[in-house]
């Protein structure tokens, strides 16, 4: 009888844990230990590549690009990657528009891993941001993610994804 009740008992706990456990734990963490309350963010600006991989996104990627481009960072700190792996739209001639985007394109699709793995070989920056075509990022997004490496035990950040509705 005693095993059933073990068993309960860890199975509540993990279910607890999952639902609200995590949140109250880093909720309590941050409190204890705010680390980022205080840092100036305008005083910090590593080099970035940002990379975005698009496979046909014709219909969405000059939004994107814009987006990309209306990101509050100093311009000479960051470079803008697009890579295309067989994309069979317009999306390479819209990229083409753009002298400061660097594209990347092959005519062979060999898949989204092997994009990034070519993009981050040319990469010329200390911090990677990966994104899809289809996400937005805030004008901040960047000088926020960047202000996270200040600390050298950072080794990744990732952002907050909000679905909207789109009109």
């Amino acid at each position: 009888m005693l095993i059933w009740k073990c068993i309960f008992f860890v199975g509540i706990f993990i279910i607890f844990y999952n639902y609200a456990g995590y949140a109250v734990i880093a909720y309590i963490i941050n409190k204890i230990a705010p680390k980022f309350n205080n840092v100036a963010v305008s005083e910090y600006y590593p080099t970035v590549s940002f990379i975005v991989a698009a496979y046909n996104e014709e219909q969405i990627i000059e939004k994107k690009i814009q987006n990309s481009l209306k990101q509050v960072y100093p311009s000479e700190k960051i470079e803008f990657i697009f890579i295309t792996d067989g994309s069979a739209d317009g999306t390479v001639s819209i990229i083409e528009r753009y002298p400061e985007i660097r594209l990347m394109h092959s005519d062979e699709r060999k898949g989204k891993s092997s994009a990034l793995n070519r993009a981050v070989l040319v990469a010329q920056n200390d911090i990677l941001i990966i994104s899809d075509a289809n996400t937005f990022l805030n004008t901040e997004a960047i000088k926020y993610i960047t202000l996270h490496y200040k600390d050298e035990l950072t080794g990744g950040v990732a952002g907050e994804k909000r679905v909207v509705e789109s009109p």
